[in-house]
């Protein structure tokens, strides 16, 4: 049995896109996990993300959230192994040129740019690239997380 496709939206909590994003891939099915900017200022001063058991299949960025501290947020994920695998997607809501390079030197596969992320027009063009990147990434299996004793 396959563990349900999930969804982690990265941001602080007054980020415009992630109630809306949340709540239309729930509908779709998706296990979505909110993580706000107190567990994530907890990962930049431990200088590593958590160990899971499997991995989300998805992980939406709030741009400012990203770009904190010249996009320490991101150079965590890109040095962290597994967490290299789900494809990480950041949304801004103005195109800066530098960051957007930035970001994709780090290992982002899309930014999205959303002028109003809470309109209509912003939540849909956020869930299609999740539904695309949910359903089209591949991850490790359990095994590759987790070294089970050998007998």
């Amino acid at each position: 049995m396959t563990a349900q496709r999930q969804a982690w939206l990265l941001g602080t909590e007054t980020a415009a896109w992630i109630p809306g994003l949340a709540r239309r891939l729930e509908e779709r099915g998706l296990h979505v996990e909110i993580v706000g900017a107190d567990q994530i200022s907890a990962w930049r001063a431990a200088g590593h993300l958590p160990t899971v058991r499997s991995l989300p299949h998805i992980l939406f960025i709030d741009g400012p959230t990203a770009a904190e501290r010249d996009a320490e947020l991101l150079v965590l994920f890109d040095r962290a192994g597994p967490w290299r695998g789900p494809p990480r997607i950041v949304v801004v809501d103005d195109e800066e040129r530098a960051f957007v390079d930035r970001c994709h030197a780090l290992g982002v596969a899309n930014v999205v740019l959303i002028a109003a992320p809470a309109s209509l027009e912003g939540q849909y063009a956020l869930e299609t690239t999740a539904r695309y990147w949910a359903q089209t990434s591949l991850l490790p299996n359990a095994d590759y997380f987790v070294a089970e004793p050998s007998a």
